[in-house]
């Protein structure tokens, strides 16, 4: 089995930067945050802003790992 691929230090960031943008990916308050159509394309178009489509990233599950290792 292939490894699973890595984003660099520069495209973490960018990730990061990118989802603050869009507080209804992670905010549960925010009335967006209960429109799936709406979060699985915006994961959809940060995947492809990154240039990532084709590349076997999961930026939402990067996102939630980022965000369970500094949140707690």
């Amino acid at each position: 089995m292939a490894p699973k691929p890595r984003l660099s230090r520069e495209q973490t960031e960018e990730l990061i930067e990118l989802v603050c943008q869009k507080p209804y990916l992670y905010d549960v308050t925010d009335p967006d945050h209960a429109d799936a159509t709406m979060i699985a394309n915006t994961w959809l178009a940060i995947t492809e802003k990154m240039g990532l489509t084709d590349k076997g990233f999961n930026l939402k599950d990067k996102w939630k790992n980022l965000r369970d290792h500094f949140m707690n």
